[in-house]
């Protein structure tokens, strides 16, 4: 039941390690001369210290990682963490005039194919997937976070950081302002990836390991947004965490895909489209078709991307009405579907210490259910919205504080019973 559920937080255990993958020379922003910092796996280099020496002493070490890098690329071999961050610096030195610092630049007028990834991390294990299925070429990449522990949100504004534009994806200082498109898609959280032609987009894709019971919807709402701004979203979803012996996972799964198949009947022609695998050689396959559905929308191949999508959607569908390995979900007890409206009971207490102690409060596990039942719901077999949705919190009072200001608020936590919601009240 929602009242029971627990925050989670879902993680990638699949190897983050990068692969070599062809990219064409970055585009280099020329502007005042600055040191930029650099940002491997999360630990930042500043222009203080890296790898333990002073920046003035590292001028030393230039030639030798250049070297070494070279080395590296011949080998097929991915840097070291030092090294890499030596070579970042090196690509800062090499150009007189060096990254800058640029709130400001036009993402408009490229027509690269281009990379927007929730974190470096993400960035590198899709293009290790985009190389072992031949996707196009990526020539330039952009990272909302400096890594996955980074919980700013600047991203909902169009910032994103510069990279080295190759398969190191290194964080520089510069940052750059999306296109208002790419902008649109973020707004219910980014997803891991989107990719776009300069400032058009072209799809979105998240990309997880895992998925638990009492939290399948935690990433709907992410894909929901970009089908709303009509970019066809994709989730390469792994199933760790579930264990099919057990009938109430097989509801979980089960439930997952309602959700799915009821957003692909409202937006057929773009599609929201699980490719669900089981631990184990199984993510090849679905790594496959998904990427495979992913080229043909790069290339602008409609016709396969239809063929594609119409399969899936029926996979998917077959799953919704029959069960998953037979076994079809009783509906949640939190959501109560009348003739005239559906309403999503919201359990959270208001004395809980997660209120002041986090930032996404209590909210964290019914932001996706919201999304999920809206569609499952509220919505016909035709795709037409016929019903309201409701969002009631039994317990919190009109006056709640962590709500107040909801409507400027930067918080998606804050901010999403409200804008799914057709209605939300406060009956404690």
């Amino acid at each position: 039941m929602a009242d029971q559920f627990a925050q989670i937080e879902l993680l990638h255990d699949v190897d983050h390690e990068a692969r070599q993958v062809i990219i064409r020379q970055p585009f280099i922003h020329r502007g005042r001369q600055q040191v930029c910092s650099v940002s491997v796996g999360g630990d930042e280099a500043t222009h203080q210290t890296v790898s333990g020496f002073q920046v003035h002493d590292c001028r030393g070490y230039l030639d030798q990682v250049e070297g070494l890098e070279k080395s590296y690329r011949l080998l097929g071999l991915f840097l070291p963490a030092c090294d890499t961050q030596l070579f970042g610096l090196r690509r800062c030195f090499s150009d007189p005039h060096g990254p800058v610092t640029s709130a400001g630049r036009d993402m408009g007028r490229s027509e690269n194919l281009t990379l927007w990834a929730e974190s470096p991390e993400e960035a590198r294990l899709f293009l290790a997937r985009a190389k072992r299925q031949g996707l196009a070429e990526i020539a330039e990449i952009y990272v909302a976070k400096r890594s996955p522990k980074n919980r700013s949100n600047d991203y909902i504004e169009g910032e994103y950081f510069a990279t080295s534009n190759d398969e190191h994806v290194l964080v520089f200082d510069e940052i750059v302002i999306a296109s208002p498109k790419i902008v649109a898609l973020v707004q219910w959280c980014t997803c891991d990836i989107m990719l776009s032609w300069g400032s058009e987009p072209i799809c979105v894709l998240e990309d997880t390991t895992h998925i638990v019971r009492m939290n399948v919807y935690q990433r709907f709402p992410r894909v929901l947004r970009a089908a709303m701004e009509g970019v066809p979203a994709l989730a390469l979803q792994g199933t760790r965490g579930l264990d099919f012996s057990k009938r109430g996972d097989c509801w979980g799964l089960h439930r997952y895909m309602r959700a799915y198949a009821a957003a692909s009947r409202a937006f057929p022609d773009i599609g929201v489209l699980p490719f669900i695998y089981l631990p184990g050689a199984d993510e090849l396959r679905a790594e496959g078709e998904a990427l495979a559905y992913m080229n043909a929308l790069i290339n602008g191949d409609e016709e396969t991307a239809a063929r594609l999508r119409a399969l899936k959607i029926e996979e998917v569908v077959e799953v919704s009405d029959n069960g998953y390995l037979g076994h079809v979900a009783r509906d949640i007890q939190s959501i109560d579907v009348s003739d005239t409206e559906v309403t999503v009971r919201i359990g959270a207490q208001p004395d809980k210490k997660s209120w002041r102690e986090k930032g996404s409060g209590q909210m964290d596990p019914y932001i996706g259910m919201i999304a999920a039942a809206k569609y499952v719901y509220c919505f016909d077999s035709e795709g037409r919205q016929t019903k309201p949705l409701v969002v009631s919190f039994k317990f919190l009072p009109p006056d709640f504080f962590w709500f107040k200001g909801w409507e400027s608020s930067r918080s998606l936590y804050k901010t999403l019973a409200f804008k799914i919601g057709d209605r939300v009240e406060f009956l404690g």
